[in-house]
Order: structure tokens, then sequence, then C-alpha cells
């Protein structure tokens, strides 16, 4: 006997998170490849005139990074395009700007890390393609604002504590003047805060013109008309294939209970080694039991912790089974239609899977 079930266990431990870590990171970089390969391909479709089917490439590519938490101001100006080829001008704007944005934080980050790293080549080109991107977005945004309806809020009190602004569909920081660009028609503005009356009107936006709307300041306590928003327009939500998702949690919920069973069986090894160890010595790194119920209960301690260490690796794959079906899983869309009358309100569900 080389080597004791305490031994074994930390050594089963330490596979565990190690192949843990390994499944996690392999998740990410096959998420970010994939990713990678999607706008790949979108690029190579898009160069041979194949707008359609670039443009859902792209909407994939971006959908993966988001999954993965990661800013894709390049895929956002792209998506913008297609937006743009669309009729969807509002869209299309929202994208650019948003991709400015994003180029606008890649940028600061180069900044700062070339301040302290002023000889590096390769910042100073990921300040270069950030500066770049960034000046393309705003200006592809620019361009298409005179073709929108321009609305122009004016807050009088702008800073009052848990204001929340809401033009149309979409909420806005609040700020002395807020500028938001919508396609044209008639646009609900509605300002709430906690502990004042809310207020809320409606003005027409036209494309390519300006609409002022003043909010004034809100009055303090109740008494006032109950202003209820208005629904949301309908519009698709995309969720994963309900199957592979319980396939999914199936397959975790099973990794659980292994992984829990594996971790009681080799704590009950360590027990039983360590009272039967008790009874043993050690001579030349080797235990010596005095009898032979005493011998088993150690080989016995030995089967469990072996027993344990091929049940952990078996809950780690069940779990990292489930993780990989979750996160491949196909995306399903179905359409949430808002429904309100006089005495209430909800939400009609239809899509196709």
């Amino acid at each position: 006997m080389t080597q004791d079930p305490q031994a074994r266990i930390l050594t089963a431990v330490r596979v565990l998170l190690l192949s843990w870590l390994f499944v996690v990171a392999s998740l990410h970089v096959a998420t970010a490849d994939s990713a990678s390969d999607a706008f790949a391909q979108a690029v190579a479709l898009k160069e041979s005139g194949k707008y359609a089917e670039a443009c859902s490439k792209f909407e994939q590519s971006f959908q993966l990074d988001k999954q993965a938490g990661r800013a894709a101001p390049g895929t956002q100006l792209n998506l913008g395009e297609c937006a743009e080829r669309e009729g969807q001008l509002r869209k299309a704007y929202v994208l650019f700007d948003d991709a400015e944005k994003d180029y606008g934080r890649r940028a600061k980050a180069a900044e700062g890390a070339i301040a302290k790293d002023p000889s590096s080549a390769e910042l100073k080109r990921d300040l270069e393609r950030a500066a770049a991107g960034q000046k393309l977005a705003r200006q592809r945004a620019d361009a298409l604002a005179p073709r929108l309806a321009k609305v122009v809020v004016r807050i009088t009190e702008p800073t009052v504590p848990g204001l929340a602004i809401q033009i149309g569909d979409r909420s806005v920081s609040p700020g002395a003047e807020v500028i938001e660009y919508l396609d044209g028609g008639n646009v609900t503005i509605t300002a709430t805060a906690p502990g004042r009356d809310p207020f809320t009107t409606s003005a027409k936006a036209e494309s390519g013109k300006s609409v002022v709307v003043e909010i004034p300041a809100l009055k303090v306590g109740g008494g006032g008309p109950v202003v209820t928003r208005p629904p949301e327009p309908a519009g698709p939500v995309s969720r994963r294939q309900r199957k592979r998702v319980l396939i999914a949690a199936a397959l975790g919920a099973s990794g659980v209970v292994v992984t829990g069973v594996s971790m009681i069986l080799g704590l009950g090894a360590n027990s039983a080694y360590k009272d039967a160890a008790a009874r043993c010595d050690s001579v030349g790194g080797k235990l010596v039991c005095p009898d032979d119920p005493t011998r088993k209960a150690v080989d016995d301690a030995f089967a469990k912790a072996d027993t344990a260490t091929v049940l952990g690796i078996a809950g780690l794959g069940l779990l990292a089974a489930g993780a990989v079906v979750y996160f491949t899983a196909p995306k399903e869309t179905i359409t949430v239609t808002p429904m309100a009358s006089s005495t209430t309100a909800g939400v009609s569900l239809s899509g196709r899977f």
C-alpha cells in the first residue's frame, strides 16, 4: 500500500477541479470559435452578394458573443448595415450608436494599456483599429439621423432621485435634455419617480423633423391621475429549444446526484481508513496491520476511495454534457403580443418551434 485513501481523495478532488476548469475553458473557447466562424462565414457571404444569408450569420455571431458577455462592435456595424438595407432605420441607428460606444470603450482601454507599456506596437494597433471603428460607426449613425424623427425631451428636474424616463419603447437616462431618434409616428413619453405623481404626454414624430417635449417638475404626493404605460409593441422573443433544455437539465441533475454520491462515498472512505489505520503501524512508508479484519478494513477504504474518484469524474462528465447540450441548443422564436382591456392586462404567446 503506497497511497492512503486520504491522498487518493485529494487526488480525485484535484482531478475534478482541473477537469471542471478545462470544461469551462473549453466551452468559452468553443463559443468564441463559433462566433468567429459565424462572422467569417457572414463576411464571405456578404462578399459574394448573398446579403440575406450574411445577415443571418452576423446575427448568429452577435448572439454567441452576447451569450459570452463579449462586446462585438464590428458585428454590430454589419448588423446595422443589414437593418438599413431592410429599411429599419431606427434599428440601424441604434446598432451604429451602440457600436460607436463599444469602440470608444475599447479605445479608452487601449489608451490605458499604452500608458503602462508605451513601446507596444500591438496595443497601438488596437487603439488605431478602435478609433477607426468608432469614427466609422459615428459617421454611419450621423448619416441616418436626418432620415429619422428627432425627439428632444427637456426635463425641468433631471436630478430627482429614482427618475425614470420612457420614450416610446426605450428607457433612457435622465438629463436636462435627452435626444432620441425614432421612426415617424406618435410617440408616448412617460416620467416617473418615487413619491411623485407620474407625468405622461405624447407627440407626433415626423421623419426628418424635430419635436420638442417639455417634462415639468413632477408633483409631490399622490392624488394625480394614474398613468398606465402603454403596452410595448409585439415582437419576437428568442429562447433555447425546450426539448434540448430539458435534456440538459436532466444531465445536469444526474451529474449533481452522482457527484454528491461520490463525495459522500469519499468522506466515508476517509473516515473508515482513519478508524482502521489507528490500529496499524507505519513501517518504511507502508501500513502494517495486526490482523486480517483490520487489513480488510483498510483495503475496503481504498476500494471506496477509488469508486468515489470514478463516480466524481462520471458526475463531472454528466455536468459537462448538460452544459454542452444547453449551450449548443438551437434557438426557437415566440411572438409576445401585449393584450389589455379596461380591467386586465397580459400577453399572448405564439410561435413556430
